[in-house]
Protein backbone atom coordinates (compact mmCIF):
# COMPACT_ATOMS: atom_id res chain seq x y z
CA UNK A 1 0.00 0.00 0.00
CA UNK A 2 1.36 3.82 -0.41
CA UNK A 3 1.95 5.82 2.54
CA UNK A 4 -0.75 7.78 3.45
CA UNK A 5 0.35 11.04 2.44
CA UNK A 6 1.03 9.66 -1.20
CA UNK A 7 -2.39 9.15 -1.84
CA UNK A 8 -5.23 11.23 -3.51
CA UNK A 9 -8.16 10.49 -0.85
CA UNK A 10 -10.54 13.71 -0.77
CA UNK A 11 -13.56 13.97 -3.57
CA UNK A 12 -12.43 17.64 -4.03
CA UNK A 13 -8.64 16.36 -5.01
CA UNK A 14 -10.47 14.09 -7.80
CA UNK A 15 -12.45 16.67 -9.07
CA UNK A 16 -9.81 18.82 -9.11
CA UNK A 17 -7.34 17.10 -10.83
CA UNK A 18 -10.75 15.97 -13.64
CA UNK A 19 -11.30 19.99 -14.22
CA UNK A 20 -8.53 21.92 -14.13
CA UNK A 21 -5.52 18.68 -15.07
CA UNK A 22 -4.46 17.40 -18.51
CA UNK A 23 -5.07 13.96 -19.83
CA UNK A 24 -2.79 11.30 -21.42
CA UNK A 25 -4.28 7.66 -22.74
CA UNK A 26 -2.92 4.38 -23.27
CA UNK A 27 -4.96 1.44 -24.58
CA UNK A 28 -5.47 -0.07 -20.80
CA UNK A 29 -4.73 3.02 -18.53
CA UNK A 30 -5.72 7.11 -18.59
CA UNK A 31 -3.81 9.58 -16.19
CA UNK A 32 -5.10 13.08 -15.07
CA UNK A 33 -2.36 15.46 -13.96
CA UNK A 34 -1.85 18.29 -12.26
CA UNK A 35 0.92 20.59 -10.70
CA UNK A 36 -0.01 21.09 -7.00
CA UNK A 37 0.23 25.21 -5.87
CA UNK A 38 0.37 26.17 -2.53
CA UNK A 39 2.53 25.78 0.45
CA UNK A 40 6.00 24.41 0.42
CA UNK A 41 5.75 21.51 1.99
CA UNK A 42 2.86 20.20 -0.36
CA UNK A 43 5.72 20.41 -3.21
CA UNK A 44 7.79 17.21 -1.33
CA UNK A 45 5.98 14.72 -2.87
CA UNK A 46 3.35 13.68 -5.70
CA UNK A 47 0.23 11.75 -4.93
CA UNK A 48 -1.78 9.33 -6.66
CA UNK A 49 -5.72 8.16 -6.63
CA UNK A 50 -6.39 5.53 -8.30
CA UNK A 51 -10.20 4.44 -10.41
CA UNK A 52 -11.70 1.34 -11.46
CA UNK A 53 -15.22 2.09 -12.39
CA UNK A 54 -18.40 -0.11 -12.54
CA UNK A 55 -18.87 0.13 -15.86
CA UNK A 56 -15.58 -1.32 -16.69
CA UNK A 57 -15.53 -4.43 -13.78
CA UNK A 58 -18.97 -4.99 -12.41
CA UNK A 59 -17.56 -6.94 -9.12
CA UNK A 60 -16.63 -4.90 -6.04
CA UNK A 61 -13.75 -7.35 -5.19
CA UNK A 62 -12.30 -7.53 -8.66
CA UNK A 63 -12.32 -3.43 -8.43
CA UNK A 64 -10.24 -3.51 -5.45
CA UNK A 65 -8.04 -6.00 -6.85
CA UNK A 66 -6.54 -4.34 -9.87
CA UNK A 67 -6.95 -0.92 -7.81
CA UNK A 68 -4.18 -2.83 -5.54
CA UNK A 69 -2.49 -4.14 -8.53
CA UNK A 70 -2.01 -0.81 -10.11
CA UNK A 71 -1.29 0.73 -6.58
CA UNK A 72 1.75 -1.87 -6.75
CA UNK A 73 3.03 -0.69 -10.21
CA UNK A 74 2.91 2.74 -8.77
CA UNK A 75 4.97 1.94 -5.64
CA UNK A 76 8.28 1.43 -7.41
CA UNK A 77 7.75 5.11 -9.82
CA UNK A 78 7.65 7.24 -7.00
CA UNK A 79 11.15 7.76 -6.65
CA UNK A 80 11.44 8.67 -9.76
CA UNK A 81 8.11 11.31 -9.86
CA UNK A 82 9.01 14.73 -10.19
CA UNK A 83 7.33 16.47 -6.85
CA UNK A 84 4.37 18.34 -6.26
CA UNK A 85 2.11 16.74 -8.58
CA UNK A 86 -1.55 15.21 -8.00
CA UNK A 87 -2.02 12.07 -10.48
CA UNK A 88 -5.22 10.17 -10.95
CA UNK A 89 -4.61 7.06 -12.87
CA UNK A 90 -7.61 5.23 -14.32
CA UNK A 91 -8.62 2.29 -15.60
CA UNK A 92 -9.88 1.60 -19.01
CA UNK A 93 -10.92 -1.23 -21.00
CA UNK A 94 -10.27 -5.12 -20.31
CA UNK A 95 -8.49 -4.77 -17.51
CA UNK A 96 -9.05 -8.18 -16.30
CA UNK A 97 -7.03 -9.74 -19.02
CA UNK A 98 -3.56 -7.87 -18.34
CA UNK A 99 -0.98 -8.75 -16.58
CA UNK A 100 0.79 -6.66 -14.09
CA UNK A 101 4.22 -6.10 -15.81
CA UNK A 102 2.57 -4.60 -18.81
CA UNK A 103 0.51 -2.23 -16.26
CA UNK A 104 3.12 -0.96 -15.22
CA UNK A 105 4.86 -0.59 -18.38
CA UNK A 106 2.11 1.42 -19.47
CA UNK A 107 2.07 3.50 -16.34
CA UNK A 108 5.27 3.91 -16.82
CA UNK A 109 5.00 4.96 -20.61
CA UNK A 110 2.29 7.41 -19.44
CA UNK A 111 4.10 9.02 -16.95
CA UNK A 112 7.37 9.72 -19.06
CA UNK A 113 4.87 11.03 -21.78
CA UNK A 114 3.65 13.74 -18.88
CA UNK A 115 7.32 14.57 -18.22
CA UNK A 116 6.35 13.25 -14.48
CA UNK A 117 9.36 11.08 -14.08
CA UNK A 118 12.70 12.66 -13.63
CA UNK A 119 15.71 12.03 -16.34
Amino acid sequence: MLPRNFRLLALRDFSRVYRLGRRLSSPHLSIFYLPRLGHAQDQNFSRFGFVVSKKQVKKIVLRNRFKRILRACARPLLSNLRAGTDVVVQGRGPLPSLPSPQIYQELSELLRRADLLKK
